[in-house]
């Protein structure tokens, strides 16, 4: 039987293990402002590059080699990312563990253009679906909502980049609130289909001669 598993994710580490037995493990990392070395005018004042910053390909080099490493040793299925500039950053880190023999067929990035830097994530198993969802705060990062594939099953990700503690706690609280509503749909989602199956069945039943 098809299954459905919705994961929450924030800065976290976890294990995952579905019922058939079938073990893989999904890891979530800020990996603190991973920028490209392209110059569109939203970059945050220190990571424009080729500046008296230092945001050269020398650096971002480095950073994106280290990043690589750690990914590596983790050994994840499925990796979600915080504080990605671009498709582009995700690209290069990316093609970085593909050097390092570690691939990552699948991958996504948010594509909210009000924020800076984003969700992302990169995947062993087929992303058959991706979703943004938009918090109740204009200068709000997205919630990224990525269902998997595995071997059947759909998997739900909502990856999440709350607002530091420096910020106030009301845009903390947007997020939660925006969270919960769409965990909660899931969750009818999920009774509905529930219910459809059981109507399917007793229909099925009463046609039995």
């Amino acid at each position: 039987m098809k299954k459905t598993i919705a994961l929450v994710l924030l800065i976290l580490f976890c294990r995952i293990t579905s019922i058939e037995a079938r073990s893989f493990k999904i890891v979530s990392y800020n990996v603190e402002n991973l920028f490209d070395l392209n110059k569109n005018g939203t970059e945050y004042t220190e990571y424009i590059p080729n500046t008296g910053y230092g945001w050269t390909k020398n650096i971002v080099d480095i950073k994106i080699a280290n990043i690589a490493e750690v990914i590596k040793d983790l050994r994840a299925d499925v990796v979600t990312l915080q504080e990605i500039e671009s498709k582009s950053s995700l690209i290069l880190l990316r093609s970085r563990l593909k050097d390092l023999g570690l691939d990552y067929p699948y991958f996504e990035i948010a594509d909210s253009k009000s924020t800076t830097v984003k969700c992302a994530v990169l995947s062993k198993f087929p992303i058959v679906e991706k979703e943004e969802i938009q918090v109740d705060n204009e200068v709000a990062r997205n919630i990224l909502k990525i269902t998997l594939d595995v071997d059947g099953n759909s998997i739900i990700l909502l990856v999440n980049h709350w607002k530091s503690k420096r910020g106030p706690e009301s845009m903390r609280i947007a997020y939660a609130k925006t969270l919960r509503r769409e965990i909660d749909k899931l969750k009818e989602d999920v009774e509905d289909r529930k219910s459809t199956r059981l109507n399917s069945s007793h229909t099925d039943i009463s046609r039995m001669p």
